[in-house]
């Protein structure tokens, strides 16, 4: 039996406004009334992951990223948010090197400003000025939303002056991170 795409899009979409709202539950409620095969669609599973972050259940996150790259599905959002759980778990090191080799096998990591905000933030907590500029520099350039996040960073606070930087200017840097 296909899917009914359209019938999940709306579910999708109404999820995501939830996610957005911070209704969680409802969010959740709207995935758990999903058949058994769309449970393991890419888009639920992302969303899942999002509620889990948002209530910063990081071993779940963790668990479940880890599931599924068992399983060999390979959905970008998986590193990021494996990574993200791992930092947020106190395992930097591991979580910068799983991000770092992930975007070096996933050409679609190179064009996500999440990925390079991600990177940022981990090298600047490692002391990696240069890289974390760059990176920032990078997410920033894909996506100036990101100016806010940012500035709530205490990992970027050091690098605030870029922040401002891109905030003076029409076009920021171009970035040149080494991956």
């Amino acid at each position: 039996m296909d899917r009914d795409l359209p019938a999940l899009s709306i579910t999708l979409s109404e999820a995501e406004g939830f996610i957005d709202l911070g209704m969680l539950d409802e969010a959740s409620n709207l995935l758990d009334a999903l058949c058994d095969r769309d449970q393991i669609f890419a888009p639920v599973l992302e969303l899942r992951l999002r509620i889990l972050a948002a209530v910063e259940l990081w071993d779940s996150v963790l668990q479940l990223t880890a599931g599924l790259l068992e399983q060999d599905f390979s959905d970008w959002f998986l590193f990021l948010y494996g990574a993200r759980a791992l930092r947020r778990l106190g395992k930097t090191d591991a979580a910068r090197a799983l991000l770092l080799a992930e975007t070096l096998k996933k050409p679609i990591l190179k064009k996500t400003a999440e990925a390079y905000f991600e990177l940022a933030s981990l090298e600047a907590e490692f002391g990696n000025e240069e890289e974390a500029r760059s990176c920032l520099a990078a997410a920033l350039a894909l996506d100036p939303e990101y100016r806010a996040a940012a500035r709530n960073d205490e990992d970027l606070r050091p690098l605030l002056d870029l922040v401002v930087q891109v905030d003076s200017e029409a076009e920021p840097p171009p970035p040149t991170p080494r991956f």
